[in-house]
């Protein structure tokens, strides 16, 4: 057991790292119109449909921390929005769904909204400078289908990790 936590760890550090350096550049690459998928919310998701609750509340945790150090937020904001979501998400696929791709499509989405929501509410409408439809059509749209597009890859990348355990027989 300690073997194969010592692997995740590894290796879900590494791809934390990869996304936050992506999602945090000045002249990323997966930067479009504008806007920057929400890395660190995906790899929450994506982490929530393949570990345990508490795996995934504790890297929900991290990932909020980072996401809050790129956004310049309030610190602690969206680490603790992330830890309940990563919980709470991977409570749902044990008792609810199965983790199939299109429940993660569909989960995806709906957080994205959410949390873009989330964001306008606490962040653009009190500071009431933009509109909801020109905050709609600039900033929650492009973002939400960006990361949309986006979730593939990160649903990938976790998916074909987790396999190489499993086929090395790290992880049962």
């Amino acid at each position: 057991m300690a073997r194969a936590l010592r692997y995740k760890c590894i290796g879900y550090g590494c791809m934390v790292l990869f996304f936050y350096i992506l999602q945090s550049a000045a002249d990323s690459p997966a930067r479009v119109m504008g806007q920057m998928p929400s890395f660190m919310l995906l790899l929450t998701i994506a982490v929530s449909f393949r570990e345990s609750e508490v795996f995934s509340a504790y890297f929900g945790l991290i990932c909020g921390f980072l996401s809050d150090a790129v956004t310049g937020s309030t610190v602690g904001f969206r680490a603790v929005l992330y830890m309940f979501l990563g919980f709470f998400l991977a409570i749902a696929l044990q008792t609810l769904f199965r983790p199939l791709f299109l429940s993660y499509v569909c989960v995806t989405l709906t957080v994205l909204t959410a949390s873009v929501m989330l964001d306008y509410l606490f962040f653009i409408l009190l500071d009431g400078s933009i509109a909801f439809t020109e905050a709609l059509l600039r900033i929650m749209l492009p973002q939400i289908l960006l990361s949309g597009v986006w979730s593939y890859i990160v649903y990938y990348v976790v998916y074909r990790y987790n396999l190489t355990l499993k086929r090395k027989g790290i992880i049962s």
